[in-house]
């Protein structure tokens, strides 16, 4: 499983501001991810009812060949 994130303009408060073009770059990813991945839960079946990942064609095609979702490394 692999995760990123943007904090947004958490610091605005602080007059450090994002760029736009910032914002920007991760609108466009927000709308990429959506558009080629597919919501499946986070456990269960991958037809189960719990959105919380989003699984690209091969994570997905390996997700539903039995492959571990989010398996972390130290926690068995």
């Amino acid at each position: 499983m692999t995760t990123f994130e943007w904090i947004g303009n958490h610091y605005s408060a602080l007059g450090r501001r994002a760029p736009e073009v910032t914002k920007e770059w991760w609108e466009s990813l927000r709308k990429m991810v959506k558009h080629r991945a597919r919501r499946i839960p986070r456990s269960e079946t991958v037809a189960g009812s719990d959105t919380g990942l989003y699984a690209m064609p091969g994570a997905l095609q390996a997700i539903t060949n039995g492959a571990w979702r989010d398996r972390n490394p130290g926690t068995g």
